[in-house]
């Protein structure tokens, strides 16, 4: 019998913001991971305006702290270990490079929720992330969460 998919949850802890700030948050497969990641959904909580960038596969200028906010949502699985990892850093220089960028997003001062169902159509094979590197961020806090399943590859 096929095993069923994993399915994890996580997110980057309020990311307090000041003036001139970037942020990146990465959702990455490890290269040899084993496993197939599908991207379901990411939410924004944005107390700040800025610009948003959405890449795939793309190369951060510094640094990720990986996040302690990862779970495993569905705990019905024997092996519930998940492989993505998931890492944030907040930069005033911080950026990315190489990658293909998927689309942007420009929320005004004043602050919104953003979010975006992608139902496991962004496949990220072993190796592959997502990017959200946002910019021109105002003082302020940013919330970022991720859902995702994973299968053998």
């Amino acid at each position: 019998m096929p095993r069923l998919p994993l399915l994890p949850d996580g997110g980057a802890p309020g990311i307090i913001t000041v003036v001139g700030d970037d942020v990146i948050v990465q959702l990455a497969n490890p290269l040899g991971s084993g496993r197939t990641v599908h991207l379901v959904a990411h939410t924004l909580g944005i107390e700040v305006g800025g610009t948003f960038f959405f890449y795939f596969d793309a190369t951060p200028s510094v640094a990720l702290t990986g996040s302690p906010h990862v779970a495993v949502v569905n705990r019905s699985f024997v092996d519930d270990r998940n492989v993505a990892q998931l890492g944030f850093a907040k930069a005033s220089w911080a950026t990315v490079s190489g990658g293909r960028l998927a689309f942007t997003r420009i929320v005004p001062v004043g602050g919104a929720t953003v979010e975006a169902y992608q139902e496991g159509k962004f496949i990220l094979r072993p190796g592959a992330n997502f990017t959200i590197h946002a910019q021109d961020l105002k003082a302020g806090q940013l919330f970022v969460a991720f859902g995702w399943w994973e299968e053998d590859a």
